[in-house]
């Protein structure tokens, strides 16, 4: 207990790998989630062990798959455990209706990657074209709703890719 205090927030891997290829990341197709049963089963583990309440779900984004991630909630709250949770997210999988099911089932904070406000950087990482196979999106109002839940956030830009100029940069601010 000593090398892991009751307060400590634990790290459960639910997942690896990505649907994405952006060329900035070491995370590649395919990707492979554990099942909900087998992360519940870790997490009351970990609960009952180390009396850990607060946890986050690593993998690229925890709502590649929204079914599996409403699994994993609807197992929490069947097991009633007292617990928070954040994790990754692509910004463009977010919706009102899933951020309220995790919520309710215990989601304190999401991270997600803006990377850029350059549509030409985005053309050139490869992520301009992920947001194509699905929608482009709206920022402004995924942060709208994220807040509507009080749920916390987090969301990264990545400056100094090769070939950015000063104009790219003034796109992300």
């Amino acid at each position: 207990k000593e090398r892991y205090p009751p307060s400590a927030f634990g790290i459960i891997e639910v997942g690896r790998g990505c649907i994405y290829s952006c060329s900035f990341c070491e995370e590649k197709p395919p990707l492979r989630l554990r099942s909900p049963e087998n992360i519940i089963k870790e997490t009351m583990l970990v609960q009952k062990k180390y009396g850990t309440r607060e946890f986050a779900f690593l993998v690229s984004s925890i709502l590649h798959n929204p079914s599996w991630m409403k699994k994993i909630c609807k197992l929490i709250e069947k097991y009633n455990l007292s617990l928070i949770f954040g994790g990754y997210v692509n910004a463009n999988q977010i919706n009102k209706r899933i951020l309220k099911i995790m919520k309710k089932a215990g989601l304190l904070t999401i991270d997600f990657g803006l990377e850029s406000g350059s549509e030409r950087i985005l053309k050139k990482i490869n992520k301009l074209s992920n947001l194509k196979k699905e929608k482009i999106i709206n920022f402004e109002e995924i942060v709208k709703q994220i807040r509507e839940e009080k749920i916390l956030w987090r969301t990264g830009i990545i400056f100094g890719f090769p070939s950015e100029t000063l104009d790219d940069l003034v796109q992300d601010i």
